[in-house]
């Protein structure tokens, strides 16, 4: 009898692996989803005291994806705190305060996004738990980072 209960949830467990399988196959996920949602990222810093590159995790916004599907690049935006108020760039980095703007889960009273900070990170360096959807949840926001980005850049010579 144990056999063949054995024998019938490994069977089940086939099943529903496989269908979940042919799910990501007929449905895959866009990366595009993902382009205005915050996430935490591994960023690597200098340890002062041990004078070796170590890790931490940093939430990141992510504005683009270098390809549709599966793992690739992101370009992102950090954010940070920035303690020092005189390292605030006045022009590109857009304060976040934790009160207008409570659905974007931040830790800090002040954040700043720094939109003159484009980054590239690989999928596998940011983690697979989103903190917000900054983009459906302030599309003004959104909007006024993506413009901050385009006038960064339209500096280019």
């Amino acid at each position: 009898m144990q056999k063949k209960l054995e024998y019938m949830i490994t069977n089940m467990i086939h099943i529903l692996m496989n269908s979940k399988n042919l799910m990501k196959r007929l449905c895959p996920m866009s990366n595009q989803q993902f382009e205005g949602c915050i996430k935490k990222s591994r960023l690597p810093y200098y340890d002062i005291v041990s004078g070796n590159i170590k890790f931490k995790a940093r939430p990141v916004l992510l504005i683009k994806a270098e390809k549709n599907e599966g793992a690739c690049d992101f370009t992102v935006l950090p954010l940070s705190s920035i303690s020092v108020k005189m390292n605030i760039n006045s022009e590109y980095d857009i304060p976040i305060d934790k009160n207008v703007y409570p659905l974007l889960n931040l830790t800090r009273d002040t954040s700043y996004i720094c939109t003159h900070k484009l980054m590239t990170l690989h999928t596998s360096q940011l983690s697979n738990q989103t903190i917000a959807n900054l983009k459906e949840l302030y599309p003004d926001l959104w909007s006024n980072i993506v413009s901050k980005i385009q006038e960064y850049l339209s500096g280019l010579k």
